[in-house]
């Protein structure tokens, strides 16, 4: 059974997830219909990966990152990080970012943190889980405060760093 939706529907943060767990074509899309509401809200995005090998970078976003993973989407805390992971046609399609101007360490993906002692127990979580680091958690002092991050890589070499800021 096929549904038809109107051209202006657009799908809540729970049609994703029933999407991600459902075992069949048949579900029920729940969502709103845009000019209910005076401007859509975009739920989340997720980073385009080309992938040298599918099975393998699945099996790290899923065991070492904490990701759930279907055939389409590696999503982690509700979609605050999320990847579609896509097999690359050939290897020099891989393609992970080169570092920036007076850039250490070049990352694919920035995500952000509330605390700096959530971080800690992310980066302990990620490396507990095997996750290769490449750049250890760094203070850095600004005049508003210290900002803290770290950055693992993943089988592709696609940095994926992660950071929190405490105001003074």
């Amino acid at each position: 059974m096929q549904a038809t939706l109107p051209s202006n529907f657009i799908p809540s943060a729970s049609t994703y997830e029933k999407f991600l767990l459902s075992e069949s074509d048949d579900c029920i899309m729940e969502g709103k219909v845009a000019g209910d509401d005076l401007m859509s809200k975009i739920q989340f995005s997720a980073q385009v990966r080309l992938v040298s090998d599918i099975s393998r970078s699945k099996q790290f976003y899923e065991e070492v990152l904490g990701c759930e993973v279907n055939d389409v989407l590696a999503i982690r805390d509700d979609f605050a990080l999320g990847f579609k992971l896509i097999q690359a046609a050939t290897i020099t399609d891989v393609n992970p970012n080169p570092a920036g101007k007076d850039q250490q360490t070049p990352w694919d993906t920035y995500a952000y943190v509330d605390t700096h002692h959530e971080l800690d127990e992310l980066y302990e979580e990620l490396t507990s889980s095997g996750a290769e680091v490449v750049q250890e958690p760094l203070l850095m002092e600004a005049d508003w405060g210290v900002w803290k991050d770290f950055a693992i890589k993943d089988p592709d070499n696609y940095v994926i760093a992660f950071g929190s800021g405490k105001r003074n």
